[in-house]
């Protein structure tokens, strides 16, 4: 995001009641119909089903300056379809939908950024799809990580670092495997070079072996929308 359209998100949202929400705290229960949109200012929020077994799948992050529920903003859904989690602590602008929408549309710019926003998510979605159609647990996670650098990549000089701080959980979460199997193929990547990761750090990729495990440049080539 430019510091121009960064200016005028901050001066659209200024006026806004703002509230926090604690790592854990539910933002929106799935079928509830929310009262305002939520802009998050600073955090990381989760949106996921909770199936039959009472295991949780994950359907997507929002960070900084997205929007939520998107569906019931643009009245494509009268409650929210997914939980939505605090994934860390953080504050959000309570926003009257409404107005974000004239405020979208009076701007070509920061409509134009939106659009933008929305395709990168859409190519994450399409990607973190597929990435359940394979049957090895490896190939999972590989591309589950190329659905993560994109959607949530910051480009390093020789290495992407994804923003989420993930649990394995998470992994497990997001591929449909144990917890067990995303720790060895993760202990795998590490002991490969291709991931490094710690209680205390992010996940950083190694852009070149990456590379050279997926046989393709896709990593290198892809334009980081973050």
């Amino acid at each position: 995001m430019t510091t121009a359209q960064f200016q005028k998100w901050h001066k659209f949202l200024i006026d806004f009641q703002k509230k926090s929400f604690k790592k854990g705290d539910i933002l929106l229960f799935q079928g509830e119909a929310p009262r305002f949109a939520y802009v998050v200012s600073h955090g990381i929020v989760k949106a996921y089903n909770i199936n039959s077994q009472g295991d949780e799948q994950l359907v997507h992050f929002s960070t900084a300056l997205e929007v939520l529920p998107l569906p019931w903003v643009f009245n494509k859904a009268a409650n929210a379809l997914y939980y939505y989690e605090a994934l860390t602590d953080g504050s959000y602008f309570c926003v009257d939908k409404d107005k974000y929408l004239e405020f979208i549309k009076g701007d070509p710019d920061i409509l134009y950024s939106e659009l933008e926003r929305t395709v990168v998510n859409y190519v994450g979605k399409t990607m973190s799809f597929n990435a359940l159609l394979y049957s090895k647990a490896g190939e999972k996670l590989i591309n589950t990580l190329r659905y993560l650098i994109l959607s949530y990549g910051n480009k390093r000089e020789d290495s992407i670092e994804i923003r989420l701080r993930l649990t394995q959980q998470d992994f497990a979460n997001l591929t449909g495997l144990t917890r067990e199997t995303v720790s060895i193929e993760l202990m795998k990547l590490k002991k490969a070079g291709i991931i490094a990761y710690s209680k205390q750090t992010n996940y950083t990729i190694n852009v070149s072996k990456m590379n050279d495990l997926l046989k393709e440049q896709f990593v290198a080539e892809v334009s980081m929308q973050v």
